[in-house]
C-alpha cells in the first residue's frame, strides 16, 4: 500500500493459491510497491497415475504400497511477470528476487538479465547458493528498468538488504 498504510503479508500453500491471492489483492489497486520474494515452484502436478489408472490431483485417498505411482509435472508460468498486470491503475514499483546456484559470475548475471528481460521487475535482488555455502551471504541489487540491467549495490546481510530496500522504495515513491 501507499506510504502511511499497512503492508500486507499473504499466506499461501501452493502456486495456484499464491497467484490467486496476489491477483485478488492487487486488483484492489493503490500499491506503490510490491516486493515479490516468494520461492515459487517452477512446476505443479499435471497428472497422477496410480497403478496405471489416471487420478485427479488432490482427490486421491490411500495409495496402496504395492501400486506404482507416476507423477507428471507441468511448468508453471512466472507470477512475477504478471504482477503489474494484476494492478488496474498506476503500476507499482516491483522488486523481485532471483536465487541461483551457478559456478560463475557470468552465469549469475545471465540469470538476472533473463528475469530482467521479462520487462516486469524494476529491481532484482540476486543471491547465490554457492555464496551461502561458503558462508558469504551476498545480496546484489540490480536496477532493471528501461532495458538496462546494472548492479546498484551489494549487501552483506539480510538486515542490510532490508534497510537498503526500504531506502530504495522510499526514494522511488517520493
Amino acid at each position: 500500500p501507499r506510504p502511511g498504510r499497512v503492508a500486507r503479508i499473504l499466506d499461501y500453500g501452493s502456486f495456484a493459491e499464491l497467484d490467486g491471492a496476489l491477483r485478488e489483492v492487487l486488483q484492489e489497486g493503490d500499491f506503490g510497491a510490491v516486493v515479490h520474494l516468494a520461492a515459487v515452484s517452477d512446476y505443479s502436478v499435471g497428472s497422477i497415475e496410480v497403478g496405471g489408472r489416471p487420478q485427479a490431483p488432490g482427490v486421491i485417498g490411500k495409495i496402496r504400497s504395492d501400486e506404482e505411482l507416476v507423477l507428471r509435472l507441468k511448468p508453471n508460468f512466472k507470477i512475477v511477470e504478471r504482477i503489474k498486470g494484476y494492478v488496474p491503475g498506476p503500476k507499482p514499483l516491483l522488486i523481485a528476487f532471483k536465487l541461483t546456484h551457478t559456478p560463475s559470475a557470468e552465469e549469475r548475471v545471465a540469470a538476472v538479465r533473463k528475469l530482467a528481460g521479462s520487462g516486469a521487475p524494476d529491481f532484482i535482488v540476486h543471491n547465490d547458493l554457492g555464496d551461502r555455502e561458503k558462508g558469504q551471504p551476498v545480496f546484489r541489487l540490480f536496477e532493471t528498468r528501461g532495458g538496462r540491467c546494472h548492479e546498484v549495490r551489494n549487501f552483506a546481510s539480510r538486515e542490510e538488504l532490508a534497510q537498503g530496500l526500504v531506502h530504495v522504495v522510499q526514494g522511488e515513491l517520493r
